[in-house]
């Protein structure tokens, strides 16, 4: 005889279970996953289709009209996902692979756009541009306070190599102790050489054992040190987040934007990753090898490739260099060894 779980999802058993599904992906993902389910419920409706289970006709109708939309082949494939989620948490198991047309119509989709959904890839922040927005801190408006906490998080996520996530928090009044940085997380070893940051949460630690990066102290007007200690001079509060504006404001993605458009106004591509790409770049550039440059940026695969800019200066040392042999391999041919 068959017994029923219903009765289970609506008690304190199925709110739990809800609540560990949940748990299972990013609450970035899980965002984006909404706006998707929330865009395929609509296309539905307004088709008279019902939205789940999911079938294949329902889900290569609803990429070619958000494709018809302009949005691009990146958008519409995470949209995709988010819907087939949802109707694996509805108990309809299914994966794109089980979706032989589906998949070829959004091959096609991305061969139509080609590189026009593409964006142009980031600029990194690099040496001058942080003299650049030191030279802007110092001239500005802000705060002291204000002015101490851009130079410490600037410095902070260029030589630390951070994501923007790390350091910043998702709005002026939400703090979450658990993964953003805070006060307690900052220390210093005896003489103030090195300054070591507890990270307790990032992209590829989803289970937050957390990591601790050190900083070194130079004798350099971009120490990131010394920066972060005229910063943690200020009176700051010790249960909030690591960095505040003078206001009480927590300080956010938003804001870091708003610094760089400002301080780099003709600088094309700028964004808050710039720091990380630029951390790389320049590590790549002083000589620091693969391995060094993947433990530094705490990759878990070979995607900090992308991330590394090679400079004018460094093409030109390295060709230099060429020109300046005596003598260079010729072609090679297998079939002679």
């Amino acid at each position: 005889m068959s017994v029923s779980h219903s009765h289970l999802y609506h008690g304190p058993l199925g709110r739990d279970l809800v609540h560990f599904l949940r748990q299972s992906t990013a609450p970035s993902t899980q965002n984006t996953y909404r706006s998707g389910i929330r865009s395929y419920t609509t296309f539905c409706l307004s088709n008279q289709i019902t939205p789940f289970p999911v079938t294949e006709a329902s889900l290569c109708f609803y990429a070619v009209s958000l494709a018809n939309r302009k949005l691009s082949f990146k958008t519409i494939k995470v949209y995709i996902f988010g819907v087939l989620y949802q109707n694996n948490m509805l108990g309809q198991f299914s994966r794109l692979s089980d979706f032989n047309i589906l998949f070829h119509t959004l091959r096609g989709i991305r061969r139509s756009q080609g590189n026009l959904s593409s964006r142009p890839p980031r600029s990194p922040i690099t040496i001058q541009h942080l003299h650049i927005i030191l030279d802007y801190l110092n001239h500005s408006g802000f705060s002291p306070t204000d002015k101490a906490m851009f130079q410490a998080a600037s410095l902070l996520a260029f030589f630390g190599l951070l994501r923007v996530s790390e350091y910043t928090c998702p709005s002026p009044c939400r703090f979450d102790p658990t993964s953003h940085l805070q006060v307690s997380n900052v220390s210093f070893n005896a003489n103030f050489t090195m300054m070591l940051v507890r990270i307790k949460a990032s992209k590829t630690d989803p289970f937050r054992q957390g990591t601790t990066i050190r900083l070194s102290s130079l004798s350099h007007r971009l120490c990131p040190v010394a920066a972060m200690r005229i910063y943690l001079q200020q009176n700051l509060p010790q249960t909030g987040p690591l960095f505040v504006r003078s206001n009480g404001q927590f300080f956010t993605r938003r804001q870091l934007v708003t610094l760089l458009n400002l301080a780099l106004p003709n600088v094309p591509n700028i964004n808050t990753h710039s720091f990380r790409i630029g951390g790389a770049s320049a590590a790549l550039s002083s000589g620091a090898s693969d391995s060094m440059i993947r433990s530094l940026g705490r990759w878990t695969s070979d995607c900090y490739l992308r991330y590394l800019r090679i400079s004018d200066n460094d093409i030109h040392h390295f060709q230099s260099r060429i020109a300046s042999l005596t003598l260079t391999s010729t072609i090679w041919d297998p079939d002679k060894w």
